[in-house]
């Protein structure tokens, strides 16, 4: 019988939750953040498509068995508010391979390790909770600030085209040994 893993993901400064409706407002106002979207394709920017993703998030909950979680980043020390979405996505269920994503209202860039911790939290979890080999990750060509997050994290290029791919073996995961042998990344 499918298990599902238990939620919501925790560290010190951050909850790892499912969406709820009433997340919708704050990830349209983020998502359409002129600043935020510099990395995105003009097919990926707009009120109209932060709402289709947002509803694809909270559909993907209702999966039997799931495969893709895409979850809300909450900072604790804000009342839990809403800054970000991470994620792992599978094919199929019982994957050797997922997609893995982040990504943080613009104001959270560069904000004390944020995103190395939220990735370290959901990258360990799910290489503990699913039997998977790997993760992948792409990003976007000019986004020097993603590509050094996939290399602290452990991700190794593996192709480049209209994006750079990523690459992260379970063999080669030591969650915050790299970030920290690599400074402030």
């Amino acid at each position: 019988m499918y298990k599902p893993p238990a939620l919501p993901i925790r560290t010190d400064r951050f909850h790892l939750r499912d969406y709820s409706p009433a997340d919708e407002p704050e990830f349209i106002r983020y998502q359409t953040d002129p600043g935020f979207a510099i990395h995105h394709t003009a097919d990926e920017r707009g009120a109209q498509h932060a709402r289709a993703v947002f509803r694809k998030f909270i559909d993907w909950q209702a999966e039997t068995p799931r495969t893709h979680y895409q979850l809300a980043v909450c900072h604790a020390a804000e009342d839990d508010r809403l800054i970000g979405s991470c994620g792992i996505r599978m094919e199929t269920p019982g994957a050797e391979t997922a997609d893995f994503g982040i990504e943080l209202a613009r104001r959270y860039w560069g904000r004390h390790r944020f995103a190395i911790e939220i990735s370290e939290a959901i990258i360990d979890w799910a290489f503990t909770c699913f039997p998977l080999k790997a993760l992948t990750a792409d990003t976007a060509p000019g986004n020097v600030v993603a590509a050094r997050l996939a290399e602290s994290a452990g991700f190794t290029p593996v192709g480049v085209s209209e994006k750079r791919f990523w690459r992260l073996d379970k063999a080669d995961w030591a969650p915050g040994a790299r970030a920290r042998s690599q400074g402030d990344a």
